[in-house]
């Protein structure tokens, strides 16, 4: 199926209502989806859903907790209720383990960085009328690190400024311990990752540490897009 520009395949789950004097209850009902995907494929996704419409009350129900496999990660989505507790605003908690930062790489279209490694994803998100957002989300390596390769074209690494410069020769060849990344969205799309990494770089120095500060800005949305118009045209 599709909804909203994603795609779902293999769905199924077994629904069994309960009409108790006009009241009507839904018990908690297991949901699996083979995948879903919108530029970034999850698949095996497990879910509960329970609900309850009283005949003189508020219709009630929740989702989850729900889990789900994705770029080598187990995805925990935790338990969904409606109506939300915050009126208007529906928050998402979700939570990686063991993310691929190779594979989230790749998914960039024409990126000049090769990485290794695995992160931790703590996401907290909100839908809201005005759009989706992420507020005070964190990315962490897990040990014992990776690498980094900023392989930048020519025209990118000419236009950068001396500081950017001294960067990207530090990344050129970066052996990182410790990577930690604050997460921002706005409801526009606009992401915000400020990340911070420590670690070495034997063709500058084997031996001294080299700490690096590097903001990200991207468009999710268009992100997202673009992904899936190169999947889809590879197809």
């Amino acid at each position: 199926g599709n909804a909203y520009g994603a795609n779902f395949s293999g769905g199924y789950g077994t629904l069994v209502g309960r009409l108790n004097n006009k009241d009507l209850e839904l018990p908690p009902f297991e949901i699996l989806i083979q995948q879903a995907q919108y530029g970034i494929a999850i698949q095996n996704i497990k879910s509960t859903l329970s609900a309850e419409a009283p005949k003189e009350g508020t219709f009630r129900a929740s989702l989850g907790p729900s889990t789900g496999n994705t770029l080598d990660s187990t995805v925990q989505i935790g338990k969904i209720n409606f109506p939300p507790a915050e009126e208007g605003n529906l928050l998402v908690p979700v939570r990686a383990e063991n993310l691929s930062l190779q594979k989230l790489v790749e998914l960039v279209p024409d990126s000049p960085i090769d990485a290794t490694g695995y992160l931790e994803a703590t996401l907290p998100i909100k839908i809201a009328p005005g759009g989706v957002s992420i507020s005070s989300g964190a990315l962490r390596s897990r040990p014992p690190g990776g690498k980094i390769q900023y392989r930048p074209k020519e025209d990118s690494a000419s236009a950068l400024g001396d500081q950017y410069r001294l960067v990207a020769q530090a990344l050129e060849d970066y052996e990182y311990t410790r990577l930690e990344a604050d997460v921002e969205l706005d409801p526009k799309g606009e992401m915000l990752i400020k990340a911070r990494l420590s670690g070495t770089n034997k063709k500058l120095n084997k031996t001294r540490p080299i700490d690096v500060n590097v903001n990200i800005e991207q468009n999710l949305f268009k992100l997202l897009e673009s992904i899936r118009m190169v999947r889809q045209f590879g197809q």
